[in-house]
């Protein structure tokens, strides 16, 4: 699993087995999102993830989607695809410590995304 985290053990973009992330998850709290994309695209996806994790990015605190040298968690996912794609696939924001996040229902935009499962449902 991709993410970006800030705690004892990680600051910032790391990759973690599904079996650990899970564990360490909420109970009924997990939904899992493919990206509508062609193989091709997917795969540079993944190796621009894989650049994000080798240059060790660490977790934006101040939710600054203006400084991309630190990214939160949905903001990595969002900062990857405008690299990828050249656009914002993540446009929905809230209100959150005085700046604009990502919200999380963006990800759930048939458009761009298939859900795989939803533990809410």
């Amino acid at each position: 699993v991709l993410h970006s985290l800030s705690n004892k053990r990680v600051n910032g973009v790391f990759v973690e087995p599904l079996a650990a992330f899970l564990q360490e998850s909420q109970p009924a709290s997990l939904v899992g999102i493919r990206l509508r994309s062609s193989p091709e695209d997917r795969q540079k996806v993944i190796r621009e993830a894989k650049r994000l994790v080798r240059k060790t990015v660490p977790f934006d605190l101040a939710f600054d989607e203006s400084d991309t040298t630190q990214l939160y968690c949905a903001e990595l996912f969002g900062y990857i695809f405008k690299t990828v794609f050249g656009k914002d696939l993540l446009e929905e924001k809230l209100p959150f410590l005085n700046q604009e996040v990502i919200r999380m229902r963006n990800f759930f935009d048939p458009k761009d995304f298939e859900i795989q499962f939803n533990q809410f449902d």
